[in-house]
């Protein structure tokens, strides 16, 4: 009998994505956040900087969590990141199906789980897959709310469109992922404010609206407020949050965008350089400049196919436009041109 590939093929990424990462799993804290991390799993105070601001809260309890099965906090994180890495391609996977074919969706979700931004990250003690995987589901859950059918009413003034049988549970989902996110790895606020507030303008009910809103303040209190006692109160972590954000953006520091003088030249060498360090180590393509130059003409030769064939009119495009814009700019800002997450 033959075996009906497609209707298993999420499920074959999902463990293969798991079994890759887990087998590859770090063994050491590659990183000094890392290592701050594993601090916080033992004795969690930002005010010591286990972990530093804004102290990620929900990925250290998440991984309290696993590690008192495991007693180790680097086994502990860096599972976390695995199974989160997985989980990840998975609901990528769901995401392209819906839109596209089953050989470009397993073709695509393949490539990303061999991709080396991906697959360091996902095996590493780092909060940056953990939130990914909050962000994708976010995105997947947006998405299925904006797809929900029309129904159409015909009256005297004609065809209108109705609402009223929106699903708003996709949209309650939503308001949860985004809670989530924002507690595993603050700054990732970025992309998941813009990618709920997108969801609820696209299909704006007010009921709707309401519930999710209500729904993540909840979610969000549920880890914020324990923060903010563990920590000393809310005047104290505000003030290691101003802190840590002088550091960012002061101009001594060399990670700020602010560390040079003010020059478009300098803007543009910053994007320059972060494009240029992002393919050619977070994609794996080499630092060689004919390397360089051979894949800005492929993404140049993508993006003007995708032009031709209408891709910006797109729903899944003009959905997703938004919160990629606002996470972008936010690694361009706070971020290092040569950043070693890539």
């Amino acid at each position: 009998m033959k075996i009906p590939i497609e209707k298993y093929a999420s499920w074959i990424i999902l463990f293969s994505a798991l079994i890759v990462y887990v087998a590859t799993q770090s063994q050491s804290l590659d990183d000094w956040d890392s290592v701050q991390f594993a601090m916080g799993i033992e004795h969690y105070d930002i005010r010591l900087h286990h972990p530093h601001p804004p102290g990620y809260p929900l990925y250290i309890f998440i991984g309290k969590f696993l590690n008192l099965f495991i007693h180790n906090p680097r086994k502990a994180l860096t599972l976390l990141s695995a199974i989160s890495g997985a989980i990840t391609i998975w609901i990528f996977y769901h995401i392209l199906r819906r839109y596209h074919s089953f050989k470009l969706s397993i073709s695509a979700s393949a490539l990303l789980l061999v991709t080396p931004v991906f697959w360091l990250t996902s095996i590493k003690a780092l909060t940056d897959i953990p939130a990914t995987l909050a962000i994708y589901l976010t995105v997947y859950c947006g998405l299925r709310y904006i797809n929900t059918t029309e129904e159409k009413s015909s009256g005297s003034e004609g065809s209108k469109k109705s609402f009223k049988n929106i699903s708003p549970w996709w949209l309650y989902l939503a308001g949860i992922g985004t809670a989530l996110g924002i507690g595993l790895r603050p700054q990732n606020a970025s992309a998941l404010v813009p990618c709920f507030l997108t969801t609820i303008i696209w299909r704006f009910n007010f009921k709707h609206f309401l519930v999710a809103l209500i729904i993540l303040v909840i979610f969000i209190s549920a880890w914020f407020i324990p923060m903010i006692i563990i920590n000393g109160g809310l005047e104290t972590y505000l003030e290691l949050n101003r802190q840590q954000f002088n550091y960012r953006l002061d101009k001594s520091n060399p990670f700020s965008v602010l560390a040079d003088p003010y020059s478009p030249a300098h803007y543009y060498k910053r994007a320059r350089t972060h494009c240029r360090v992002f393919f050619s180590l977070g994609m794996g393509f080499g630092t060689k400049k004919f390397y360089h130059i051979s894949i800005t003409l492929i993404t140049l030769i993508g993006w003007i196919l995708f032009l031709i064939k209408g891709g910006v009119k797109s729903r899944i495009f003009r959905f997703n436009f938004p919160w990629i814009v606002c996470y972008l700019l936010m690694v361009y800002l706070t971020l290092p041109a040569d950043a070693r997450y890539y």
